[in-house]
């Protein structure tokens, strides 16, 4: 027979202890330790193999000299004798630190000690439960010393008294001096005016000065003192205030005091305040008391817990004495069937062995699931058991206890909650592909689109009723925005084809005519010019199969570079004067050309300059300038061509240098593939430099290059 047997618990009931939502410790009679809590063998960091069936001092050494260690000691020993249950003041136990090897941290307990009885009347066995404190205890210290330093500072203030207007700047309460019925400001403290940033105070009534005070008691409170000449004094008030003008109210929490100021005769002609922040001190507080309700109803659930324990152990009694009844009938049988009452008994083990590992093997598949689980409890459908991968889902969301409409409040009124109610009131499973839902992230409150795959499958109870429902969820957002995105690529990829068909296709078509031309004329004058035209299109037709080889070489890394020390400024001016010899229809005004060596490849960065001034040409069909200037700053050279042709929408911007890009134009169409400044922008990216654009519709665009004047080689 197993410990746990001779100690008068069963497996399943250990079970339950171990999985309770609390810290808990379950002792035998002689204190050897049972079965512990998981939430009990993470705060101490062992493990249950490490400490059942130990001795718990053997399992958890103490050092009997210290005053807490002897009085957990002497409670179990007197639950043991009185069979009574023992609860410990809050104590102090440090426990190891699970990121620091050898390190204890600082940690406070509260430790009730309950023995469980038999029919008897004898200790079946002991729970040790225990709830930390630290942080109540922590705040309790933190609102002591609070106290301390506010009553040492009111001990200082009377003492200072007399000595009000010299050390007026250098108190820590907030001061003010009101005159006349109106409560003119007449001065405030430099505390009392940091407060209020850049208001202006002074000389303006209080009303006119801080109107959010307009209907606030303390206006009436400051008029009585006025007119009675009794002070007054307040506790804790909240004061609603503005920190900035045209911001909104924070609460603000003070000790008030108010006396009236009298002149020589003895007449009250204004009004001292002295306020002392004590918000920090208020919230401080309002935390303990948080933190005792919760302990109040951690006890009241543990209280719960024990009454269901003690039903659950009667009911086992009882099933127990039914089994004893029927065994005792058994052994009326015939000597004969003993063999088949031993093979049905071994039969009967099996079977129970394997209910245990298929309940175990669910209970691992729901916590190690990577698909999210839920169960969904009642018409309100309340979110009973919710699983890591689940719970992943919604990050920052407190689901568990909740409703689905409390904890996820962006899916009221959404078709959801109407398929879950058809699921829950006819039993017919729904799945859903690629739902879409829009869920607010707690992080930053944004509204967020999610695609989801998902079943829901009614849950019946015993009698065969529906009691809530099961989900299975598994986000598909990432697989959606990249079908998404593969959708737009190929849709840019078939636009770029039908484009460079049709641009190889013009261009092939014009050499083809004008070779045809040229057969038809014995006339020297057309022969040229037909000669000079087809070799333009010959050359439109190079640049345009130079760029697909580019973008090849640069899409599968092959993309060469050969690194030199070289005069940038004479390889533009050269780049320019040549461009110039082609481009009839426009000047290419040079302004600045400061001198600058640069560590690059000479004939990729000329290919930038050209692609640049082609595009100014271009897309400025009706003008005849384009202005180029060359100047260093900051080490680096700055190279800008301006355009005064039909500019780049906002919205085109970002997108102006990606690969297979056009701007769309309704009222003309330009030639070329679009790669030009995406292979500008790679051909920079590889000499660390930089590229940025300028442009207003209508009116043109400047095109900014950099280059730092010393470049490492690549």
């Amino acid at each position: 027979m197993d410990l746990n047997k001779r100690r008068g618990i069963s497996p399943e009931m250990l079970k339950v202890f171990e999985t309770l939502p609390g810290m808990y410790l379950v002792l035998s009679r002689e204190l050897i330790i049972l079965t512990a809590s998981d939430l009990y063998l993470q705060a101490m960091s062992k493990t249950l193999e490490a400490i059942q069936g130990r001795y718990i001092f053997d399992a958890f050494p103490i050092d009997e000299k210290k005053e807490n260690s002897f009085r957990l000691r002497s409670a179990l020993l007197d639950v043991v004798q009185s069979k009574r249950p023992v609860q410990l003041p809050v104590a102090r136990f440090d426990v190891p630190d699970p990121e620091n090897k050898g390190v204890k941290t600082e940690r406070y307990w509260h430790t009730l000690n309950t023995p469980v009885l038999n029919d008897a009347g004898d200790i079946r066995y002991i729970i040790h439960s225990t709830n930390e404190v630290t942080q109540q205890v922590m705040a309790e210290k933190k609102l002591s010393i609070n106290l301390q330093k506010q009553k040492t500072v009111t001990l200082q203030v009377a003492q200072l008294n007399k000595r009000l207007e010299k050390l007026f700047a250098d108190l820590p309460a907030r001061i003010a001096v009101f005159s006349g019925p109106r409560l003119v400001y007449e001065y405030t403290n430099p505390s009392y005016h940091e407060h209020f940033g850049s208001r202006d105070l002074i000389g303006k009534p209080l009303i006119e000065a801080l109107p959010e005070l307009r209907e606030h008691p303390i206006v009436d409170e400051l008029r009585k003192v006025y007119q009675t000449g009794i002070t007054y004094e307040a506790k804790e008030i909240c004061i609603p205030l503005q920190n900035i003008e045209g911001q909104p109210l924070v609460d603000h929490y003070f000790n008030f005091l108010c006396q009236a100021r009298l002149d020589e005769n003895g007449e009250i002609n204004g009004l001292i305040s002295f306020a002392y922040d004590v918000t920090e001190l208020v919230y401080a507080r309002k935390d303990i008391e948080l933190q005792e309700q919760m302990l109040l109803t951690g006890n009241e659930a543990l209280e719960r817990a024990n009454k269901e324990t003690k039903a659950s152990m009667e009911e086992l009694v009882t099933i127990t004495a039914e089994l004893n009844e029927a065994r005792q009938k058994l052994l009326v049988f015939n000597t004969n069937l003993e063999q088949q009452v031993g093979l049905r008994t071994r039969e009967l083990e099996l079977a129970k062995k394997v209910r245990v590992a298929q309940r175990e093997r669910l209970a691992r598949f729901f916590t190690q699931s990577p698909i999210g689980i839920c169960i969904l409890d009642g018409p309100q459908f309340i979110f009973e058991m919710v699983n890591p991968a689940y719970q992943q889902l919604f990050p920052g969301r407190h689901l568990t206890g909740y409703s689905l409409v409390q904890a996820l409040p962006e899916l009221k009124d959404k078709a959801i909650l109407d398929i879950l109610k058809d699921v829950y009131r006819t039993g017919k499973p729904f799945e859903g592909n690629r739902h879409h839902v829009l869920q607010v992230l707690t992080e930053n409150d944004l509204i967020e689109d999610r695609y989801f795959n998902f079943i829901y499958q009614a849950r019946h109870n015993d009698k065969g009723n529906i009691d809530g429902i099961l989900v299975f969820a598994f986000e598909v957002t990432a697989m959606v925005r990249v079908e998404k995105r593969l959708k737009e690529e190929q849709k840019k990829k078939d636009e770029f084809l039908s484009i460079a068909s049709h641009e190889l296709k013009t261009q092939l078509t014009s050499i083809q005519a004008f070779n045809q031309l040229m057969d038809q004329t014995n006339d020297l004058a057309k022969h040229r010019s037909f000669i000079h035209k087809s070799a333009e299109s010959i050359w439109r037709l190079n640049k345009l199969i130079n760029d697909l080889l580019d973008v090849t070489r640069i899409n599968s890394g092959k993309m060469q570079y050969s690194m030199e020390e070289f005069s940038f400024d004479e390889m533009l001016k050269q780049t320019i004067e040549n461009m110039q010899l082609v481009t009839k229809s426009h000047k290419l005004v040079f302004k600045k050309n400061e001198p600058a060596r640069l560590y690059g490849d000479k004939i990729r960065l000329e290919q930038v300059v050209s692609n640049f001034l082609n595009n100014a040409v271009k897309y400025s069909p009706t003008k005849e300038w384009v202005v180029i200037n060359s100047v260093v700053m900051n080490n680096e050279i700055v190279v800008s061509v301006q355009d005064f042709g039909i500019g780049i929408a906002a919205a085109d911007l970002q997108y102006i240098a990606e690969r297979y890009y056009r701007v769309d134009n309704a009222k003309m169409r330009f030639e070329g593939l679009g790669l030009g400044l995406f292979i500008s922008a790679e051909i920079l990216k590889k000499h660390e430099g930089k590229f940025w654009i300028e442009s207003e519709p209508g009116k043109g665009s400047v095109f900014y290059f950099s280059l730092p004047l010393i470049t490492p080689a690549l």
